[in-house]
């Protein structure tokens, strides 16, 4: 007896554990739970967040004025008092037009703005796919509820013209045809069923999370209809700063044509005996003078200008 016992216990434990296991690995949800986790687990989400992290940190590159050079020269020309060369040690460094760099920060500033009004529009978006799923599994939920009622009913109904058909109550056609509304009722249940199967599979994809996901079977409370605010809306606000981002990025082109100034220092001395230090300093601007690769770059940021009025006008035409 004890013997045989062992083994039973050993598989009831083994059992208990598995079914632990699987309850485990199964979560209900409410609908402010389904979307904090598809917010946070979405994918493609992340990767906009990441880019408009990317947008702030690219501000710093608005002022750029590229390396600084240090440079060494010695001419038999150049004579300090004590009749010898001078060796000449300096730094140069050049610089674009104060404007171009004001208009680079506005422009990196406005990409920041673009790029944080994408994460919010993907992440409404993912919202409200989130809500539909989620509504909808609980609709079918609801009509699983009323069909097996009415199954259940259908069974009663076809059980009775069974009996009356028997007793002669009724005739052949009334049973075939309660039989017929029984078989159909269940048809429908295994169709809805297999919907429900589906919805949650295209939830659980939203959800993206490795554990079952569930749905309670009544959501309470009623739905609140909200009208858009057309000023704050994220849409409208994106283009009016993609329209923004083009201007300022026009700009910084036009801007561009605008002298460059370059700014030098330099020592020079020699070895001699008690020989001086000579300090001084060079301050120039370059000027364009080829003016086609430029001419090119601001049509090309004129066009992209056109073709955001364009797409503001033609998505938002309010």
């Amino acid at each position: 007896m004890t013997r045989g016992f062992i083994p039973v216990i050993i598989l009831s434990i083994i059992l208990s554990s598995f079914s632990l296991t699987i309850v485990a690995q199964s979560k209900t949800v409410t609908l402010t739970d389904a979307i904090d986790l598809a917010v946070q687990k979405n994918k493609q989400l992340e990767s906009y967040r990441l880019k408009a992290e990317q947008s702030r940190k690219l501000k710093a590159e608005a002022f750029d004025p590229g390396s600084t050079g240090i440079y060494y020269s010695y001419d038999e020309n150049n004579i300090a008092e004590n009749n010898l060369p001078l060796k000449v040690l300096g730094v140069e460094q050049s610089f674009d037009f104060p404007t171009v760099y004001l208009y680079r920060l506005r422009a990196a500033r406005t990409q920041v703005e673009v790029d944080n009004l994408i994460f919010d529009i993907s992440r409404n978006e993912l919202t409200k796919k989130v809500s539909q799923a989620y509504y909808k599994v609980i609709l079918i939920q609801s009509k699983i509820r009323h069909l097996r009622a009415l199954d259940s009913l259908y069974e009663g109904i076809t059980t009775a013209a069974d009996l009356r058909y028997r007793t002669g109550e009724s005739n052949y056609l009334q049973l075939l045809t309660s039989r017929v509304r029984a078989m159909q009722m269940k048809t429908r249940n295994v169709q809805i069923t297999e919907d429900l199967k589906n919805e949650l599979q295209k939830f659980q994809a939203l959800i993206q999370m490795d554990i079952m996901i569930k749905v309670p079977s009544e959501e309470r409370g009623r739905l609140e209809i909200k009208f858009p605010d057309f000023d704050q809306h994220f849409g409208v606000m994106m283009f009016d700063e993609m329209q923004k981002l083009s201007q300022d990025r026009l700009l910084v082109e036009k801007n561009r044509l605008l002298p460059a100034i370059s700014l030098q220092y330099f020592q020079g001395t020699n070895k001699a005996e008690n020989a001086k230090i000579y300090p001084g300093f060079q301050v120039g601007i370059s000027l364009p003078v080829f003016f086609g690769a430029q001419n090119a770059r601001i049509q090309a940021a004129r066009l992209k200008r056109r073709s955001a009025q364009r797409m503001r006008l033609i998505t938002y035409p309010c």
